[in-house]
């Protein structure tokens, strides 16, 4: 489905709620890597000796970073995220409700 046509499809209600979601339930590859990892500790953890502490899943899951990423985001820089977000729901939302 192509971006048009979500947003013709999909209200930003819908679209906020669905983003609320995901930051609570993670999906996608950091899900798949956090999966991967609980197999991988448990794996370790079942023939570790006696004197090696155990790992944790997200300790041995893997950790990907943008290669040009830099540094996490600033609370400015979510909150200017946030409000370009809300301005774009409000557009949306009022050229939904003209039609």
């Amino acid at each position: 489905m192509s971006p048009s046509r979500f947003h013709l499809e999909h209200s930003s209600r819908e679209i906020s709620e669905w983003i609320g979601y995901f930051q609570l339930e993670p999906r996608g590859e950091e899900r798949a890597d956090i999966r991967i990892g609980s197999v991988v500790a448990a794996i370790y953890n079942v023939n570790r000796g006696k004197d090696t502490e155990p790992v944790s899943a997200t300790e041995v899951a893997l950790k990907f970073e943008h290669p040009d990423s830099e540094d996490e985001p600033s609370d400015d820089d979510i909150r200017n995220l946030e409000r370009q977000l809300m301005a774009w729901a409000e557009s949306h939302n009022a050229s939904r409700a003209g039609r």
